[in-house]
């Protein structure tokens, strides 16, 4: 096969600290050693990643800032490779892309890969919403495939937005490499972390609503009614003030620490004492799978979509309704205390490895 035909043009944004842009650098690593090009575009070239931009990957900048400002660009970009295959993730990328493939009839292959559960996330609570709603039902259709992270994200495309189930595949995410397997040496990250230190409790992910790390502070706050221990929280977003207001009004605000975003959680996750995913909603968490990667015991709110699939259903780690601090704080301190241990010697590594990953999404793309 030739290499124009093993080209792959990523299109991001930018390269923003989220799970999306994480995904999509390691699928990129992973082209690369597979044999293919890559060239990696972004509307902004900006974001605590770029110094993580694998070797081999040919960085593009189209110097617009803006996704809504790239259409004339992109399609010219896009049109001096006319045998790439374009792979692009988050809605509003997706919908950019699948507007570009109509409107300027580009004649390659659009992938696009679906990370979230939209239904939950966009509600139709304003015209925004119901904006994005309707054009995810009208374009999704026209993409040459779509990449589902789980089966319930698949569901949801399916039954609510009217996607022919035939053009989905569900391929988990490849967040198992070699940076987050544990280590024979590894420092303490955090002086919370070092040995003869409390138990930490960790999360991760954007501050944000979705998130509900309300509930993972007051199960802390009743956790520590129990036993020493103290709670790190590593991500930015909108929500950090109001996070510490509800550490504040629960008298636990010196026992809580959010350092902001980290481009090594997988060091916290090594020295933690339990891991715990307090989503009201996911697509695929990929840091409840880093976590149990990196040997952590985890606890996991059962929500759409996601978790169970990981966890098999509680095999490997501990589900609790969503909302639900009081649970949340027994299954935390039944981990602590010893008593509940269920990722001991599980073998995670082959089921998200990067290779096997990228396999399946060579054989979606035809390459």
């Amino acid at each position: 096969m030739e290499t124009e035909s093993r080209r792959i043009i990523v299109y991001l944004p930018a390269l923003t600290g989220g799970g999306a842009e994480r995904v999509m650098l390691n699928l990129a690593h992973g082209f690369i050693s597979a044999g293919c090009d890559v060239d990696l575009v972004v509307s902004s070239l900006s974001g605590p990643y770029l110094a993580e931009v694998p070797e081999g990957v040919l960085l593009h900048d189209l110097g617009t800032r803006r996704v809504s400002r790239s259409f004339w660009k992109f399609f010219h970009f896009i049109k001096a490779r006319p045998h790439a295959v374009v792979f692009t993730t988050l809605q509003y990328a997706n919908i950019f892309c699948l507007l570009l493939k109509i409107f300027f009839r580009i004649k390659n292959p659009v992938f696009i890969r679906e990370s979230n559960a939209v239904s939950r996330k966009l509600r139709g609570r304003n015209l925004r919403e119901r904006a994005f709603r309707f054009l995810i039902q009208t374009l999704y259709a026209s993409a040459d495939g779509i990449i589902a992270v789980s089966r319930g994200v698949k569901s949801d495309l399916t039954a609510n937005f009217r996607i022919p189930p035939q053009n989905i595949a569900v391929i988990p995410n490849p967040v198992v490499v070699p940076a987050v397997l544990p280590e024979q040496h590894n420092c303490a990250p955090h002086a919370w972390l070092e040995e003869g230190n409390p138990p930490v409790i960790l999360g991760v992910g954007r501050l944000e609503a979705q998130k509900d790390f309300e509930t993972l502070i007051e199960a802390f706050s009743q956790v520590r009614k129990r036993l020493p221990c103290r709670l790190i929280i590593l991500g930015e977003g909108s929500r950090r003030a109001a996070l510490m207001k509800v550490a504040q009004a629960l008298d636990v605000s010196d026992h809580v620490d959010l350092p902001g975003f980290v481009l090594d959680p997988f060091s916290f996750m090594r020295k933690a004492g339990v891991f715990v995913l307090s989503s009201r909603w996911e697509g695929f968490p990929n840091a409840l799978i880093q976590a149990l990667a990196c040997g952590c015991q985890v606890v996991s709110t059962d929500c759409p979509f996601g978790p169970a699939e990981i966890l098999e259903e509680g095999k490997y780690g501990a589900l609790v309704r969503v909302g639900e601090p009081q649970e949340m704080a027994e299954r935390i301190a039944e981990i602590l205390n010893g008593h509940l241990l269920m990722n001991e010697g599980v073998d995670w590594h082959a089921r998200y490895a990067e290779d096997s990953i990228v396999n399946q999404y060579l054989r979606f793309f035809g390459l």
